[in-house]
């Protein structure tokens, strides 16, 4: 241990026995950054609050023992997820038991990773100055954000970039870095924070130093992130309007209750037709459904299927209907269905990135669990994983779609453009949701995919809420919440690469590295 470190821990041990209610006041620190953090995020989007809600946490890992900040972080993830993912109770709102098992299942099992920061961050902190601290601490918080996002247990919901959303000079920073790079901005800010607090009062000047270091590179990004923002402004008006092209989102909003009636079902085709065939007015080239639209299989309904080639046909526009599709050995597959303006279904994307317990049960122990609660609960059949990065063809351009949860997938989506899609469109069915927070919180995770591929993004949702989103993360226009309507806007085939498109996470894979060699060359 270096001797700055020694005095740092000398002076930890003296506010600790002159503070004898210090685990109560841990305690109460550990839940106020919980509620700050779901206030970050929608309905309640205050988002300016992330660049101090992270302090109170923090100064319990300046100031617990190791063991202490693990279970005290683990106690502010429960929190928070518990808070932002609340929603969860609506999606289960036909079982109490699978409600509350969901909600609070996932808020336990999320909050563990906030827990593991704070135990590797309270060894850092104890082992380290603090310009190490300012960039390491940050650091193990991206790594973190980045584990719980992929593999089978992935869900990238609530990174804490995602609050900054509306904050456009700042998120463009999420084309290099994705949106990590946010994430470890408004970390390093907290740090610097925590860091003149903790400090001794005849420290305090120098600790100031952490904060200027914090806010100048914040400023270079804001600074940078200003400039593409008026490049994009510069080259849209120059380029106005031959490149562009009309699009039309078809938010039918059928009721979950309704969406597999089988009494319901012409209904639910007589909706979508006659909304498909009003879109005409807006002259579109492309018209798109949500996810599932369709109820039941459509490349095996062929009645309406030829109408809907006729339709296309007809109104001369490319069509993308949402269905479930019935493949070899009767397996079912969450699919993206692709018919041209000469009456043909051209391709079919199948889902790749299922959800958990949602789409698919993992093991077969679990799954004999789950079928004793098959029919109380939202869980069919098991649907099938694609594995295929589809990209549409059409003669303006290429475009993939990703469907509901995947465009949580960034990874998922850099490929999809890596493979050639200009144009990336989102189906959805955030029925399941209600009235809450899920859908917005949806369109503002879909908005980081445009800036950090450079393309524009159509979000179609069932019951709203859908949305076109410009390459640099403005949402243009947006539709209400459950509300049957025709969403029109513009968008263009960007042929622009980002250096996200290209290295990917490189930036978050670094930031787990950096934090786990700090970590390890402690112990070693």
């Amino acid at each position: 241990m270096t001797g700055s470190s020694a005095n740092v821990e000398q002076q930890r041990e003296a506010m600790r026995e002159s503070q004898p209610n210090l685990p109560a006041k841990h305690l109460a620190l550990s839940i106020l950054t919980g509620l700050l953090l779901v206030l970050l995020f929608p309905n309640f989007s205050v988002g300016f609050l992330a660049w101090i809600a992270l302090v109170p946490l923090l100064l319990v890992i300046y100031e617990a023992e190791p063991k202490l900040s693990f279970f005290l972080g683990w106690l502010s993830g429960i929190i928070f997820f518990a808070g932002l993912n609340y929603w969860l109770l609506v999606l289960y709102s036909l079982v109490n038991i699978l409600a509350i098992l969901a909600w609070t299942g996932l808020a336990v099992f999320e909050g563990l990773f906030i827990g593991v920061f704070a135990l590797g961050a309270s060894i850092i902190r104890r082992n380290y100055a603090g310009w190490v601290r300012l960039f390491v601490i940050p650091a193990g918080w991206v790594g973190l954000e980045l584990i719980r996002s992929v593999g089978w247990w992935g869900f990238p919901w609530g990174l804490l970039g995602y609050s900054q959303q509306p904050f456009f000079a700042l998120t463009q920073i999420a084309s290099v870095t994705g949106v990590y790079g946010v994430s470890f901005l408004i970390f390093m800010l907290n740090v610097s924070l925590i860091e003149i607090l903790t400090a001794p009062l005849e420290k305090r000047r120098n600790a100031l130093r952490y904060l200027l270091v914090a806010l100048i590179v914040m400023s270079n990004v804001v600074i940078a992130g200003s400039y593409m923002l008026k490049s994009t402004v510069k080259n849209r008006t120059a380029k106005k309007s031959k490149s562009n092209l009309r699009v039309v989102a078809v938010q039918g909003s059928i009721s979950q209750e309704d969406k597999w009636d089988p009494s319901k079902e012409d209904y639910i085709k007589r909706t979508y037709y006659r909304l498909t065939d009003n879109a005409k007015k807006y002259r579109p080239y492309l018209v798109v459904w949500p996810e599932t639209a369709h109820p039941s299989f459509l490349l095996h309904d062929q009645f309406y299927l030829n109408r809907l080639k006729l339709l296309a046909k007809r109104n001369n526009y490319y069509l993308i209907v949402g269905s479930l599709h019935l493949g070899d050995k009767s397996r079912q597959y969450n699919s993206a269905i692709q018919i041209s303006p000469r009456g043909r279904v051209l391709k079919r994307y199948e889902k790749i990135h299922l959800v958990l317990f949602g789409e698919y049960i993992p093991f077969e122990f679990i799954g004999d669990i789950f079928s004793r609660f098959e029919k109380l609960s939202w869980l069919g059949e098991s649907i099938m994983p694609g594995n295929e990065y589809t990209v549409f063809t059409t003669e303006r351009g290429k475009f993939s779609t990703v469907i509901c949860f995947e465009s949580a997938d960034a990874n998922l989506c850099r490929r999809m453009v890596g493979k050639g899609a200009r144009l990336l469109t989102v189906i959805t069915n955030d029925a399941w949701f209600g009235k809450t927070a899920a859908a917005a919180q949806h369109l503002q995770i879909s908005s980081f995919r445009a800036v950090e591929n450079g393309v524009y993004l159509l979000q179609v949702a069932n019951t709203g809420i859908s949305g076109v989103v410009d390459p640099r993360g403005r949402i243009l226009t947006r539709s209400s919440l459950f509300k049957r309507q025709l969403l029109a806007g513009e968008v263009s085939f960007k042929d622009s690469k980002t250096f996200y498109n290209k290295w990917g996470d490189v930036f978050a894979y670094l930031c787990l590295l950096l934090f786990l060699g700090c970590l390890i060359r402690v112990f070693f």
